[in-house]
């Protein structure tokens, strides 16, 4: 465990007396996911900086739609979790015009101060917008792709999952918590992303693949099993699943292969398969990269557990394999201090999008924060924010966990009246995320325009 690391959730269990570990461990399962679970004023935070985005796109997209998905929808985020947004467009977009749209939409976000750095990420199967808000609006991670459906789609599939399936819950964020504690969470650095432990603890439940009895599952409160469940995950992927052969199919309930599918991977016969219950033909599990890294890390969840010496002078059983963080207890305070003292919503009504010129004004590029005071920022100082215009570099979509390209655009921006928004101003010589002089359309402009100083 990490230096500092805590246990708060075992104070609610006071002197609870068990016959058993798997008894202990039931009752910690339960006190550490009530501990977790957001609190009002985490969600509300959330809730308040989403309402927020989503207005401001409105406002910019007047045909558009923007929807959560993801756990966000399902309480099932740590405090430190993304929030995953998709923009719903009425047409179909090439891939020059959803280039286009998402540097719109950085620019908008930027220039609106919620954030001060966006990421786009276009070389993806499902390109994505990656920023993170200022710490006045709650330092949110949020990515927002574009007419990406399979994950709205996807929220009543896992919505009746959680409703049919009371141990569920449990398994998710008791696994989401250790993984990240192990920096093995997340599909943008080849990790396990929230949706594939969903459907790996929901084949679970389904297969119940060590044969316990049907009421330990249906019933896990009364029966107190979910200690015995959460061993049996860690044993089951850990030690005894095929990651060689098997698929996992929530649709149909059971294990199919890798033929079947034909998705089998010569280079990667271990590669972790995921069929998703909205769109088959995708392998969920495909962007996990380190899949035998989390292989091990569920064994060694399972071995820790098992052979934890338990007595009631040592009862923190759940406590060998997760716990928090001094920063997340810091951060879970200041989101509850940003509600309860009004100074989010405060920073919230400052967040307003950029006025565009008047007729007759000279349309003169447009730095974000070029020289203006941070309406985020203490005291009244103003600050000079020179742009950097970087070359693209390696990144990831949190999407797909493909290696894909991120631009990361800091540039210059100008208003464009035909789009009716501010955009990023190629200019001759400049070597953007598409290139040296080239345009977001990929349109060669070296030469035909001026350096902006």
């Amino acid at each position: 465990m990490a230096e500092g690391t805590t246990w708060p959730w075992t104070a609610s269990l006071g002197a609870l007396r068990c016959d058993s570990k798997e008894q202990r461990l039931h009752e910690e399962v339960i006190a550490y996911v009530s501990y977790i679970t957001p609190s009002t004023q985490e969600r509300s935070a959330r809730e308040q900086v989403i309402a927020r985005i989503v207005n401001l796109t409105k406002a910019r997209f007047a045909n558009s739609t923007l929807a959560t998905f993801g756990s966000t929808v399902h309480d099932l985020y740590l405090p430190d979790g993304d929030v995953d947004l998709v923009m719903s467009l009425p047409r179909e977009l090439d891939e020059d015009t959803r280039r286009r749209t998402l540097f719109q939409l950085s620019a908008l976000l930027k220039n609106a101060l919620v954030t001060q750095h966006v990421t786009v990420v276009l070389r993806a199967r499902v390109p994505v917008i990656s920023f993170e808000t200022v710490p006045e609006l709650g330092s949110f991670s949020i990515d927002i792709s574009i007419n990406a459906t399979d994950g709205v789609n996807g929220v009543p599939v896992v919505a009746n999952y959680l409703r049919t399936m009371p141990a569920l819950r449990y398994l998710v964020m008791i696994v989401k918590e250790y993984l990240s504690r192990l920096k093995l969470n997340s599909a943008s650095n080849s990790g396990l992303s929230s949706y594939s432990v969903i459907l790996l603890a929901v084949s679970f439940l389904q297969r119940n693949p060590k044969k316990r009895p049907q009421e330990d599952i249906d019933n896990p409160l009364p029966r107190e099993s979910l200690g015995r469940l959460l061993l049996d995950f860690f044993e089951h992927y850990g030690f005894e699943f095929d990651y060689e052969d098997a698929c996992v199919s929530v649709l149909q309930r059971k294990l199919l292969t890798k033929e079947e599918k034909n998705w089998e991977r010569p280079s990667h016969p271990g590669a972790l398969s995921i069929e998703c219950p909205v769109n088959p033909e995708n392998d969920v599990g495909r962007p996990t990269g380190k899949i035998n890294q989390i292989q091990k890390a569920f064994q060694d969840a399972y071995v820790a557990l098992r052979d934890y010496p338990f007595s009631m002078a040592q009862p923190n059983v759940l406590g060998t394999i997760v716990g928090v963080a001094p920063v997340t207890l810091e951060r879970r305070a200041h989101l509850c201090e940003l509600v309860d003292s009004g100074s989010l919503a405060r920073a919230l009504r400052e967040v307003r999008a950029p006025e565009p010129p008047q007729r007759g004004q000279r349309n003169a590029p447009f730095h974000h924060n070029s020289y203006s005071r941070n309406h985020h920022s203490r005291g009244s100082s103003s600050h000079y924010h020179p742009y950097g215009n970087q070359s693209a570099g390696m990144a990831f979509s949190p999407h797909l966990g493909a290696h894909s390209i991120g631009a990361v655009y800091d540039g210059p921006l100008r208003y464009d009246p035909a789009a009716g928004a501010f955009e990023p101003q190629w200019t001759g010589g400049t070597y953007g995320p598409h290139g040296a002089g080239q345009s977001p359309n990929g349109s060669n402009r070296r030469g035909k325009g001026r350096k902006t100083k």
